[in-house]
């Protein structure tokens, strides 16, 4: 395995940080440290994603950044619909169209976007 001295760490960790901030460690404020932890979160998740990614002809790809800045990068197998699903569906659109006016467009999204989250996780 490749050792790097205590130099050349210090050369890569301060590039890291300029790539993922667009400041070197000796420039970050207060608010930098917090940007830079979130940054590093995103892109391990993003390389574990990429670890379990299936072809991307046979995959879904799905983006999803919560309000909090976390990032959710997935690749779902493509699958045949079948009428399990088609009965899923029905009933989900059921349930939300029950509301009607009383839940507005985003709040509907939200509640979906809730529960795909939680279905991902």
């Amino acid at each position: 395995m490749l050792s790097l001295s205590e130099e050349s760490e210090e050369e890569v960790i301060a590039g890291l940080a300029k790539q993922i901030t667009g400041r070197y460690p000796e420039d970050f404020r207060q608010d930098t440290v917090q940007e830079y932890k979130k940054a590093l979160q995103n892109i391990c998740k993003e390389l574990e994603n990429a670890a379990e990614q299936t072809a991307p002809e046979e995959a879904c790809h799905l983006i999803f950044t919560d309000p909090q800045g976390i990032q959710m990068d997935k690749y779902l197998k493509a699958v045949e619909t079948d009428s399990v699903m088609v009965f899923a569906k029905a009933a989900v659109e059921e349930a939300i169209s029950e509301f009607g006016d009383s839940l507005e467009k985003e709040q509907k999204a939200k509640i979906l976007l809730d529960l795909l989250q939680q279905e991902l996780e």
